[in-house]
């Protein structure tokens, strides 16, 4: 056997060039980040009316070619609802939340979220007045700070007496 300081040799008999690492910043996590956030937002039991519960999912997918981190997810109500609860529809755990300006609903940020992954949350809302009501829906991340935005309406009728 040759010894290891001297080069390898090619099955055809020539001497191999030297390799060398990598360029810093080259393999598969320095590709562009491609793609986006998805967003869908839909309810369950429209029409409805005054004093009942409305549910809604919220869907937010990575539709990106990475993973992305500090994933937030904040609904906008409109006036006239009540904000009841928000579960993770994977496994039905409460989210924690809070309350924010101008009627919104900040869900618990999401410190990673994978390329392709996927994940729902249902949120219960009591309206309180007969109207349209529009709620709003967005999601952004620490690579992703334009946030894409969904809606859905939903006719909410008087109570019959």
């Amino acid at each position: 056997t040759p010894p290891s300081t001297l080069p390898p040799i090619n099955p055809d008999g020539g001497i191999m060039p030297p390799v060398s690492p990598p360029a810093s910043g080259a393999g598969p996590g320095s590709q562009p980040r491609t793609g986006e956030w998805e967003i869908d937002l839909s309810d369950w039991g429209d029409p409805t009316v005054v004093g009942v519960p409305m549910r809604y999912i919220v869907t937010i997918r990575n539709n990106q070619n990475r993973e992305d981190r500090d994933v937030r997810v904040e609904l906008r109500l409109p006036q006239g609802v009540k904000f009841e609860s928000v579960t993770n529809m994977f496994d039905g755990s409460p989210v924690q939340r809070e309350f924010g300006a101008d009627n919104t609903v900040l869900f618990a940020p999401i410190n990673s979220v994978r390329a392709g992954e996927q994940i729902r949350y249902v949120f219960v809302l009591i309206p309180t007045i007969p109207d349209v009501m529009i709620v709003r829906a967005r999601v952004y991340s620490a690579e992703r700070k334009e946030p894409r935005m969904a809606e859905e309406d939903t006719t909410v009728q008087a109570r019959a007496n």
